[in-house]
């Protein structure tokens, strides 16, 4: 049986700068997330300025980052990630394939490790 290793998911940044908004500057940040497939058409015409939506192919291996860093124009920023239509996304330890209550690396947040927790949820690099 072959295994499926990358999908392509959807994406949405959301309140992302309109000066982030052209087609090259968004393929660039979204390959640190995944390989770039296509922008969404309204995204492309600049037809809508909540968030700007990239189809990527997703690693199944990787964690889903809830954002990234981005630098640009001398700033750096925190930009958040949606992924649409996943199923079975583990907020504990970001993977694709299970739900929290049957993760195997949970965190046990009643001991001392909730800034352990937080470290991973927040600081994605």
């Amino acid at each position: 049986m072959e295994t499926i290793d990358a999908i392509p998911v959807w994406i949405q940044l959301p309140g992302l700068p309109l000066e982030y908004l052209q087609n090259n500057i968004l393929m660039k940040i979204v390959r640190s997330i995944g390989q770039p497939i296509k922008i969404d058409g309204v995204t492309m015409r600049g037809l809508r300025a909540k968030f700007a939506r990239v189809c990527i192919l997703w690693n199944l291996k990787n964690k889903v980052p809830p954002g990234i860093w981005i630098n640009g124009g001398g700033s750096k920023f925190w930009q958040p990630i949606a992924f649409q239509s996943i199923p079975k996304l583990c907020f504990a330890c970001g993977k694709i394939g299970h739900l929290i209550d049957h993760c195997s690396e949970k965190v046990d947040l009643d001991s001392n490790s909730s800034s352990k927790l937080h470290k991973r949820i927040w600081f994605w690099k």
